[in-house]
């Protein structure tokens, strides 16, 4: 179950043209509705196909991650 239900993600999918995101541009300032599900570290990808810039908000809120079902072994330990 566990791993059907969520998906690993190692570069988030771009939201404009749905390629991954496969340049790392660092860190952006968490925005308040990241930070009310306890987002404090936001990861910022750059697109190579689309030059988008892609958010992946590192959430804490178990609530918050049974929506998204993505992240990395923090939020899957969140998780379940």
């Amino acid at each position: 179950f566990k791993a059907d239900f969520f998906r690993w993600t190692d570069k988030p999918p771009c939201v404009g043209c749905g390629q991954a995101a496969s340049e790392a541009a660092g860190m952006a300032e968490p925005e308040e509705e990241e930070l009310r599900y306890g987002a404090t570290r936001v990861e910022a990808w750059r697109c190579t196909a689309c030059d988008m810039v892609v958010r992946f908000p590192r959430y804490n809120d178990p609530a918050r991650l049974l929506e998204t079902r993505r992240g990395r072994c923090g939020e899957w330990a969140n998780c379940f």
